[in-house]
């Protein structure tokens, strides 16, 4: 691990970031546009390496190496000689996801700034580049973004910031399609026999305009805050985190108790003990999954299906962006970016040309986090296992021009539109590559020989696992949407 991504780890364990008035931080300002949805920073001055390394050693049961922590000394030092005080990150909605994206260090000597950053610190991807008075990291693709920005943040954003209160800081803003994307998981976490609190909550949910977490390193002190628009909102998402920690983590739910402050949830905590409980109950809380994550990631993707139906006269998209010759070009996923809340990424995306040309092949890194899978370690890198099953018959199998809803007379709840497939079938998400499918065997198609069966989103939108003990013909009768075949017996 490089240094800078070791000390960015450390932060983001404890759930993300930290910050203060906005004039402290003018310096980014113009780094900031209306897609930018997460700001965070970290006062380097303010910092004891040795105790956050210590600190994180003992939570984990496992630190950096030796040689890892005399970088991350000699990173610090060197900046801290050249009057540097904050680092601070910048991202859109995938950087929620997926960690570390773009950073901003301004100083009085970005051309050493640079330099020190490439010896020192920084992922295996990562460059640097000076901008007046800055120091510029990230990706190629990342950097241009930066510099691309109009300088115009949201007030949710300006006001999660200036809320901030310590050295160290993140604000999370939270427009409607962020917030869409978080209700996606909520039925998942409301058991049966609380289903009454699922409108309530949803309500509450929608009136959240940003999201803090600020403290020191080591963490001695951390405040977490949700805030929204009403006391009675903040009471009643009080009360959902109450009895979802109770029901998850029993006893150890006391770690993250909530307090309601005006119309603010607040999780705090005063010691690096409290702050170790915390994060240890949330690092528990992370880990109880199920099928959930899957379950909601293909119900995003199922809606946004729809939403695409409904904004392009009735019409589903095509398999594959195609261009004049016939040359298939971008994947259905990309072309549904606007509607999982990925505009400005699908505007980044030159629709003209292959998914692996030089330009389009950079934003292959920037996959949405609703086509990642738990398993992503083992697919690799930009791949998904999210693919349409392809048959001549299929939803997006079918040659010719793309469906509509009213072509599919098998009907919405009986024809599966796309699948999760087994870790070896994940391809490159911006490819125009799905699942070919064979009919005498289509579970085997899908998954491996040791899975139980499959996730399936279903046209309706819902989405269903079917067992692989499902006969042939039940399941090829779900991938067809015009067979007109009775379904019977499904096993789930």
């Amino acid at each position: 691990m490089r240094t800078l991504s070791l000390v960015i780890v450390c932060l983001l364990s404890l759930s993300s970031l930290y910050g203060q008035d906005l004039g402290e931080h003018q310096q980014i300002a113009k780094y900031l546009d209306s897609e930018t949805i997460l700001t965070g920073w970290l006062d380097i001055s303010k910092v004891d390496a040795d105790e956050v390394v210590e600190f994180f050693s003992s939570l984990n049961g496992a630190g950096p190496s030796s040689e890892e922590v005399m970088r991350i000394r000699a990173l610090q030092d060197a900046l801290v000689r050249l009057n540097v005080n904050r680092i601070y990150w910048i991202g859109d909605l995938s950087a929620l996801a997926g960690g570390l994206e773009s950073i901003v260090v301004p100083s009085d000597n970005p051309q050493a700034v640079s330099l020190i950053l490439t010896a020192l610190g920084g992922p295996a991807n990562y460059q640097f580049v000076e901008d007046g008075d800055v120091t510029l990291g990230g990706s190629q693709r990342l950097i241009d973004a930066l510099q691309d920005r109009n300088g115009e943040p949201t007030e949710q954003l300006l006001s999660g910031i200036r809320s901030c209160d310590g050295p160290h800081g993140i604000a999370v803003a939270t427009p409607a399609y962020v917030m869409m994307t978080a209700m996606g998981f909520l039925k998942s976490m409301i058991d049966d026999e609380n289903v009454g609190e699922l409108a309530s909550t949803a309500e509450a949910m929608s009136t959240i305009k940003w999201l803090t977490l600020s403290g020191d390193l080591p963490p001695s002190k951390v405040r977490l805050s949700i805030k929204t628009d009403s006391p009675e909102a903040a009471n009643q998402l009080s009360s959902f985190w109450k009895n979802y920690t109770n029901k998850r983590l029993k006893e150890k739910s006391v770690a993250l108790a909530a307090d309601v402050d005006g119309a603010s949830v607040v999780l705090a905590s005063t010691s690096e003990q409290q702050s170790a409980q915390m994060l240890k109950a949330f690092q528990e809380l992370g880990a109880y999954q199920g099928p959930s994550g899957a379950v909601n990631a293909m119900q995003q993707i199922g809606l946004a299906l729809h939403n695409y139906h409904d904004s392009h006269h009735q019409h589903l998209p095509a398999q594959s962006l195609v261009d004049a010759d016939g040359r298939r070009l971008l994947s259905w996923r990309v072309l549904i970016l606007p509607y999982l809340g990925h505009g400005a990424l699908y505007k980044q995306f030159h629709l003209d040309e292959p998914w692996d040309s030089p330009h389009n092949l950079k934003l292959a890194e920037a996959m949405p986090p609703v086509y990642r899978s738990a398993e992503s370690q083992q697919v690799g890198p930009g791949k998904t296992r999210i693919l349409a099953p392809m048959t001549k018959d299929s939803v997006f199998g079918r040659p010719g021009a793309p469906l509509q809803f009213r072509n599919i007379v098998d009907g919405l709840s009986n024809t599966i539109w796309f699948v999760q497939a087994a870790p070896e079938h994940a391809v490159v998400w911006t490819k125009p590559e799905d699942l070919l499918v064979d009919g005498a065997d289509p579970v085997g198609s899908i998954v491996s020989g040791k899975s139980k069966g499959f996730w399936a989103g279903f046209v309706d939108g819902a989405v269903m696992f079917l067992s692989r003990e499902n006969a042939a013909d039940t399941i090829n009768a779900m991938i067809t949407f015009d067979g007109k075949d009775k379904i019977e017996d499904v096993l789930r």
